[in-house]
């Protein structure tokens, strides 16, 4: 698993790929940075989910994604913290944004949980549909607020720490220079473009 993350981490940083090409793989269900736009039949309630979205240089198992419905208190919105590998993260620790070094901390939403483990299988769409098993991923959700997410959106430097059971994850939020060429490409599949992205389509007057 931690093989095909890398793989694909490396792709991106080797300068070799295009707009046209990382459209095509990226813009699909499943994949980093994906949103989810639907509607219940049942109870019309409106979901916005987008898929956990990489960090820094795209290459570690570290990803973050947002959820959000129409049932939330105002402004409020849910991070999800996707491991990629069968990982237990500490149930009732926060997760840890220093924001141009003013520091926060995001509750869990459930502080017994230890993750929920699911496998994924994504497809990238092209002259040939190609389906790529990630294998095990770990998700963990965190309660954040749309103020908070529009500072971590405008700040210049934002450090992310998560806190996984006898260790943590510390990582930069903002693409370093070896991805910045990838990310200038096609950047809503980091995680902070991806935020922004997000919060705009939830700020359409239909939702």
């Amino acid at each position: 698993m931690k093989k095909i993350i890398n793989c694909i981490g490396m792709a991106l940083l080797s300068g070799c790929v295009t707009t046209t090409t990382l459209k095509d793989a990226y813009d699909n269900p499943g994949w980093p940075g994906y949103i989810t736009n639907s509607v219940s039949a049942f109870d019309n309630k409106h979901q916005l989910s987008m898929e956990p979205a990489y960090l820094s240089d795209a290459t570690s198992l570290f990803r973050l994604g947002l959820r959000w419905n129409n049932k939330f208190r105002e402004g409020q919105y849910i991070v999800v913290a996707e491991w990629g590998g069968a990982k237990n993260f500490d149930p009732d620790s926060s997760l840890g944004l220093n924001v141009d070094g003013k520091i926060s901390y995001l509750q869990p939403v459930d502080e017994t949980q230890f993750g929920v483990v699911s496998q994924k299988i994504v497809t990238s769409k092209g002259l040939v549909d190609v389906s790529v098993d990630l294998g095990n991923q770990t998700h963990k959700q965190y309660w954040v607020s749309e103020a908070l997410l529009n500072k971590v959106i405008k700040a210049k430097k934002v450090i992310i720490r998560v806190e996984l059971i006898d260790t943590y994850w510390e990582e930069r939020l903002e693409p370093t220079g070896d991805a910045i060429p990838t990310y200038h490409k096609y950047p809503h599949i980091w995680a902070k473009a991806g935020f922004k992205n997000f919060l705009q389509l939830k700020g359409d007057a239909s939702l």
